[in-house]
């Protein structure tokens, strides 16, 4: 067996992890009942296909009513046009890849007029 020699070739891809920017996608998010907001979710690095998904005090979001989710290559962007009490909570952006995930969380806060509860 002396003499023989073999030759193959490997390829090595390396897939970097998707980064969130953290400049566009802050602790808390302060609104008004009524007021319209979006909660801007940016991916800085990261190889594609980036899948995006949101939760909602840890359980997966859906849009509804008000509500839009506006996905692109890098960016997720929830949009609501009137912003209710029950909007408020901790949204989460999850951003995935092959190689992995990221995430930040997000409290939204929605401030609301004080009312009676009985009238005067």
């Amino acid at each position: 067996m002396d003499g023989l020699t073999a030759t193959g070739t490997t390829h090595v891809s390396v897939v970097v992890s998707p980064v969130i920017d953290q400049h566009y996608f802050r602790e808390s998010n302060t609104v008004d009942e009524g007021a319209r907001t979006k909660l801007v979710c940016i991916v800085t690095k990261g190889d594609p296909p980036l899948r995006f998904h949101w939760l909602k005090n840890g359980l997966p979001f859906l849009a509804h009513g008000d509500t839009t989710v506006q996905t692109t290559e890098d960016s997720s962007i929830v949009t609501f046009k009137k912003v209710t009490s029950a909007d408020r909570g901790l949204y989460t952006c999850v951003a995935t890849n092959v190689a992995s995930s990221a995430n930040m969380t997000m409290q939204l806060i929605v401030n609301v007029p004080p009312q009676w509860t009985v009238e005067p």
